[in-house]
């Protein structure tokens, strides 16, 4: 009896999930995803818009304060994963550093 009980009450609990849940991949067309704006923001750099998927990259803005790591996707472009801190002046060194590997990290 307590294992039915248990067992409705998780069904209930998941059913507007599933219910909610598309019925195939495509998102409807009154959405905008976040990756469609992605290439917007700073972490969008054309000069390097070839490079190989899961390698990742430090960058800053050109005389502004902001860093942050670039992974490169499926694709093979470049997207913003992460901001690290903001830099002191422009003329102040990164707050991210490249690594071994295709790694980078934020200091």
């Amino acid at each position: 009896m307590q294992f039915t009980n248990k067992f409705v009450a998780l069904a209930l609990l998941l059913a507007p999930l599933a219910l909610a849940a598309p019925a195939n991949n495509v998102p409807p067309a009154d959405v905008v995803s976040a990756a469609s704006n992605e290439g917007t923001g700073p972490a969008d750099d054309s000069s390097l818009s070839r490079c190989t998927p899961s390698t990742y990259d430090c960058r800053c803005n050109a005389g502004g304060i902001s860093c942050w790591i670039s992974v490169c996707d499926a694709l093979g472009k470049w997207k913003k994963s992460a901001n690290c801190r903001d830099r002191k002046s422009p003329s102040s060194p990164p707050t991210c550093r490249d690594g071994t590997d295709g790694t980078a990290f934020c200091l």
